[in-house]
């Protein structure tokens, strides 16, 4: 059956929308939404760390000093670059336990030598880079962000879930915020993690969306790959001293 061609043209109406109108047409952009994630693979855009102006750089190309929201999830990745300007790493994990090379060999991380302090560059850190993958849901949004913290700010993070456990909570229970700070190491500049801050408690009713939420957040983090951009160089190859118990907390 032919569309009548009406349909087809939109038409400039005086008419003014009621509450109810306003509401049932939320409602069908809602449904819009859905449907465009339904015929996708969706994957948590990416917020980066600008190492030079202690900023996030959001997916859109905007910037911002701070971001806030409820951590959904958050797991352990490591990459090995052999060569400088290599953009997808000789070896990667996506939960930090297992690496798999470009030839689809799987390498327990324990037992790696490139997973040992001294083998980074001029023997100074590690050869395999560590990071922590974060899902950080914003209010107004339905997906999300994932941002992805270098070595020099495990420390900070780590300690801030342990302090969490320690009473008996986890990251997903609070609305935090999250902003970056100068650091410095042997003659470098960069940005890292400045202490996580609650800033209030998570609704009880949001819980069991976002455990939901979280679950399609795995699926999709096991299906990311890791490239040279969820990584730089910020000089950090520190010593054992310096890497504040990031591979050992206890």
């Amino acid at each position: 059956m032919a569309i009548p061609e009406s349909n087809l043209v939109l038409h400039n109406s005086d008419l003014q929308l009621t509450e109810v109108d306003e509401q049932q047409i939320a409602q069908l952009l809602q449904n819009e939404v859905q449907t465009a994630l339904e015929n996708i693979d969706p994957r948590p855009p990416r917020v980066k760390i600008s190492r030079e102006t202690q900023s996030f750089l959001m997916p859109d190309g905007s910037t911002a000093k701070s971001l806030t929201g409820i951590i959904v999830y958050h797991h352990k990745a490591r990459g090995y670059w052999e060569t400088e300007g290599q953009q997808v790493p000789t070896c990667s994990s996506m939960d930090g336990k297992t690496g798999i090379d470009a030839n689809g060999i799987e390498h327990p991380c324990a037992k790696c030598p490139k997973n040992v302090f001294g083998s980074g560059k001029d023997g100074h850190g590690k050869a395999c880079k560590e990071m922590r993958w974060i899902y950080l849901l914003q209010e107004n949004e339905i997906i999300p962000s994932r941002i992805s913290l270098p070595p020099t700010s495990l420390g900070k993070f780590d300690a801030f879930v342990t302090a969490l456990a320690q009473k008996r909570m986890a990251p997903i229970q609070k609305v935090v915020k999250l902003s970056l700070e100068t650091a410095e190491s042997r003659g470098f500049r960069y940005s890292a993690l400045a202490q996580p801050e609650v800033i209030g408690d998570t609704p009880l009713q949001k819980i069991p969306e976002l455990i939901r939420m979280r679950e399609a957040v795995v699926t999709a983090a096991r299906k990311a790959g890791i490239d040279a951009e969820d990584y730089y160089d910020t000089g950090e190859n520190f010593t054992t001293s310096e890497a504040t118990g990031a591979d050992e907390p206890f």
